[in-house]
């Protein structure tokens, strides 16, 4: 496994290819789960814009169509 063989050589540490799996995906995980809570905090930028100032109107777009991308928003 190219991947444990880094990890023992080059920082000295054993781990076994599920053990760096689970760090992966919990890295993975983390990342996205911030995104999404990101990601909901426009929608509600988007509303309050409208309340506050009448007449504006707004509306998100994302394309998230590659689910291993962070989606786009336009």
């Amino acid at each position: 496994m190219p991947n444990t063989h880094i990890v023992k050589t080059q920082l000295n540490v054993r781990a076994s290819s599920s053990m760096l799996n689970r760090v992966k995906n919990k890295i993975i995980d983390e990342e996205h789960g911030g995104l999404r809570n990101e990601h909901g905090l426009l929608y509600g930028y988007a509303k309050e814009l409208e309340l506050t100032n009448p007449g504006t109107t707004t509306d998100v777009k994302v394309d998230n169509t590659n689910l291993k991308k962070r989606p786009i928003f336009s």
